[in-house]
């Protein structure tokens, strides 16, 4: 199964996206592609949505179907239900907590994305994070993964958006103590860890984590 992953050049937030197919562990190849927002689109396009290859970023496909990036949870659910591996739960009861998962994530998220292109990296900024994030270790405790009993597309999320965290503000993920080391073990998948090793780090912009521009290609 292969996917294409077509997103803005400065869009870390769907990163989850590789560590889901990492997870996996199939030979699969991940492409993605940046754009830059046309002058003669800018949102502003007649097709709006449908067919205009810039407004309907970002996107991903297996070639058959696609999700769009309209609501940022359809991408990841999509690729979750796509790879199998149980990344996407099935009980009723799960995919209930997930719902109150998602809400958790997306209070960190959506601040964490607002307050990197609005803000100085303030102390203020800092501790909001630091008071979203604690709502979401005190979810973790006595678990080893955010719902159920195996990595889900949520874990991958959240996983990724604290490793924008940990790289922005140094320590972030240590002193959240139940965190600390579900993030750890999460790192330490081995197909994750080789994975994490064609990361690249852009010290000039220390809120991302770049992949190299080169598509991925083999066991991931």
């Amino acid at each position: 199964m292969s996917f294409t992953l077509v997103s803005w050049s400065n869009d870390e937030s769907l990163r989850a996206v590789n560590f889901m197919i990492a997870y996996a562990g199939r030979f699969q190849l991940h492409q993605e592609k940046s754009h830059s927002i046309s002058p003669v689109c800018a949102g502003k396009c007649k097709h709006m949505v449908a067919e205009c290859s810039v407004c309907r970023l970002p996107y991903v496909t297996d070639g058959l179907t696609e999700a769009r990036g309209g609501n940022f949870w359809n991408m990841h659910r999509y690729v979750a239900r796509k790879l199998g591996k149980g990344l996407y739960p099935t009980r009723p009861d799960v995919l209930q907590a997930c719902v109150r998962v998602e809400e958790l994530i997306n209070d960190l998220r959506i601040s964490f994305e607002n307050g990197i292109y609005s803000e100085d990296y303030t102390l203020e900024f800092r501790h909001r994070q630091r008071e979203l994030a604690s709502k979401i270790d005190d979810w973790m405790m006595s678990r080893e993964y955010l719902v159920g009993s195996s990595p889900t597309y949520l874990d991958f999320v959240l996983y990724q958006l604290l490793l924008r965290h940990d790289v922005l503000f140094p320590l972030f993920v240590d002193l959240l103590p139940n965190i600390k080391p579900y993030f750890e073990g999460i790192q330490n998948i081995p197909k994750i860890w080789s994975y994490l090793q064609t990361l690249v780090y852009d010290d000039r912009a220390p809120n991302t984590v770049s992949l190299s521009v080169r598509p991925i290609l083999g066991i991931l």
